[in-house]
């Protein structure tokens, strides 16, 4: 700001010059301010200069407030609900405390190969990262899409979702393709529901849906009548470590097919207790085991039962050692045409 006679002070109008407010510095300024809620508002600004003399403002700057409007890059100030088509062009996070609410029929599309918050995990992809909670329930009628912006899809173009929470998520009725990896959901805390069920996770490097408990955690996780393919990692990964861990898992109906690793992986250490269910799920064409079950210095319980497993490298593989014999019920499995 100038003024000849010198600067008394600098004022700022919010309200298209109805009302006037004393920013901070003279020559230099600045002004802090929060809209009170959606809306259209007038910025002007005036100097008071020493002698008295108010200058008549200009006609300020126009600033539109939408809390409907997405967050498409950037850190979400508070709850959001994202719905018919989104174009995310950097890291959009998700704070603890906040939830993101994705409506039935919304397609999501990552900028493929850019991030311009260069920031996350992936600093070349753009990724959701969710510290609080994210809630996608589609309806067979109107699923909800994760996809590339590309217009020739390859895997990896986005980084995928990373989720790092002791909140509640909730897909259904949810497709995901084209990314880093599939969905990564790790918690130390809380117990919240994990349920991913009717979706649809292909086309992406890493592993599809990794969920990882620790220190206490208690939860349930189902994961239920999904199709998962074309992975270069694994299929469905589940592990729980750490005393006090308690991990009820229904993992059933799920057809996972053409996948570089394991198709389901479940993996129980550190004096975690597991109780598992693994039901009526068809594997085939997995590099390494169909069903992998690995249980070290832990209580696992579970029943392994009416899966059809084939051309696999191993179709059924438990392993266990450094605490008593697991109790599992295997029955009424189809094992065939595996490879060991």
């Amino acid at each position: 700001a100038l003024s000849e006679a010198g600067i008394d002070r600098v004022e700022v109008s919010t309200d298209g010059g109805n009302s006037w407010h004393v920013a901070s510095g003279t020559a230099s300024w600045n002004y802090g301010w929060q809209a009170p809620g959606d809306g259209t508002y007038v910025i002007q600004s005036r100097v008071i200069s020493n002698d008295s003399g108010i200058e008549t403002p200009g006609a300020g700057n126009t600033v539109i407030v939408d809390s409907t409007i997405p967050t498409t890059t950037g850190v979400l100030a508070a709850d959001e609900t994202w719905s018919g088509e989104v174009v995310v062009s950097g890291d959009v996070t998700v704070p603890a405390g906040v939830t993101l609410t994705v409506s039935p029929g919304t397609t999501v599309r990552f900028q493929a190969l850019s991030d311009d918050t260069a920031g996350g995990a992936e600093t070349s992809r753009t990724e959701l990262i969710v510290n609080g909670s994210l809630i996608a329930d589609g309806t067979a009628e109107a699923p909800i899409m994760f996809t590339s912006s590309a217009s020739v899809l390859v895997k990896g173009d986005w980084g995928g979702i990373r989720m790092t929470s002791d909140a509640a998520l909730t897909l259904n009725y949810f497709s995901m393709e084209y990314g880093k990896l599939g969905i990564e959901y790790v918690s130390s805390a809380g117990n919240a529901p994990v349920s991913i069920t009717n979706s649809i996770f292909h086309y992406a490097n890493g592993n599809a849906v990794n969920i990882s408990l620790s220190s206490g955690t208690a939860r349930s996780v189902s994961i239920s009548d999904n199709q998962i393919y074309n992975h270069d990692g694994m299929g469905i990964s589940v592990f729980s470590t750490g005393a006090g861990t308690l991990l009820t898992a229904d993992v059933s109906r799920n057809e996972i097919h053409d996948i570089g690793g394991r198709g389901i992986y479940l993996h129980a250490a550190g004096s975690s207790q597991s109780e598992l269910t693994v039901d009526s799920n068809i594997l085939y064409s997995t590099v390494s085991q169909g069903i992998y079950v690995h249980s070290e210095s832990s209580t696992v319980t579970g029943q392994f039962t009416s899966n059809d497993i084939s051309s696999t490298g191993n179709g059924l593989y438990m392993l266990n050692y450094f605490t008593s014999s697991p109790s599992l019920v295997v029955e009424g499995n189809i094992i065939h045409n595996n490879s060991n």
